[in-house]
């Protein structure tokens, strides 16, 4: 309790760089806060070093979560500045190499001993497995070779890490056997984070430290699905992320051409547009885009 206290501090540290430098972020799509209280995955799109203190940001606004996150990254950053932090806070580095199955393995083992053992609840995950200018070309090749549309604002993703987290939290028959999971252990949500910079050009962590960026509003939309009508079967569950990261290339394209990311006719079972509770220091409300236009003008706004 106490590390995840910390660790709750320390993302709300990060979450002042945007705030001081005028990076805003507004939320939209299904509401999240019902899966505060529960086990859930966050599946996002990554385009740069900035997406990192954007899901930070926007934790931080989340009560009774932030501290209790696991992140899954790549090795190279255990050998970073906040590498030991990481590694006592309990996340997991994954190397992308020729060891895949041994890697797998290790993560398999990391959710039973590390991640149900801490009574974390959320894992942040990022399944193109490196940047998008860096993996675009040999995502098309694949997306060719597999009779996939070739993407352009997202590239097609990597499952492994997927599937077992999925498989390692989730009740299900095994050999003939039923994992011994508790129900309060079981993993409830995929939670499907797209997010979007302006005119698709993404910032950068040390732009974001330095405020080298001029301000700028950044968008975060949400999707929930329920893991019990997620497929489990190794090439079901590869179509389905591949659906998702499909659908995530639409709504980036509609949002960059149209200015718009409400995808679903029916807004009313949707959150609009809207800053997250404690940018605005009160109870998250729908904002229009006149105030809005206010707010980023530097001028009061008054709610």
């Amino acid at each position: 309790m106490i590390e995840a206290c910390l660790f709750d501090l320390l993302e709300g540290f990060v979450a002042i760089w945007l705030y001081t430098g005028g990076y805003n972020i507004v939320v939209s799509g299904d509401d999240i806060s019902k899966v505060y209280n529960e086990k859930a995955v966050l599946v996002l799109n990554h385009q740069s070093t900035a997406d990192v203190p954007v899901v930070m940001a926007a934790a931080s606004s989340m009560p009774r979560v932030a501290g209790n996150i696991m992140w899954i990254m790549d090795y190279i950053f255990k050998y970073t500045n906040f590498g030991i932090c990481s590694h006592f806070h309990g996340d997991f580095f994954i190397s992308q190499g020729k060891d895949k199955s041994e890697q797998l393995q290790k993560l398999t083992k990391h959710m039973k001993t590390v991640f149900i053992a801490a009574q974390k609840k959320w894992i942040v995950l990022f399944p193109e497995g490196g940047f998008l200018r860096k993996r675009k070309e040999g995502s098309k090749r694949f997306a060719k070779k597999n009779n996939l549309p070739e993407l352009e604002n997202v590239t097609i993703p990597r499952v492994g890490a997927f599937e077992v987290v999925l498989k390692s939290l989730k009740q299900n028959t095994q050999n003939g056997k039923v994992s011994d999971l508790k129900s309060s252990q079981e993993i409830k949500w995929v939670v499907d984070v797209t997010i979007a910079y302006p005119g698709g050009n993404p910032l950068d962590l040390h732009g974001i430290g330095f405020g080298y960026w001029p301000p700028c509003v950044i968008h975060t939309h949400y999707r929930i699905y329920p893991v019990s009508e997620i497929p489990l079967e190794t090439e079901k569950l590869s179509n389905w992320l591949y659906e998702r990261f499909i659908e995530k290339e639409h709504l980036l394209q509609q949002y960059y051409t149209e200015d718009k990311f409400l995808d679903e006719t029916d807004t009313q079972k949707r959150v609009l547009p809207q800053m997250p509770r404690k940018q605005l220091q009160q109870r998250v409300i729908p904002i229009s885009e006149e105030v809005l236009y206010h707010y980023f003008s530097n001028e009061v706004l008054e709610c």
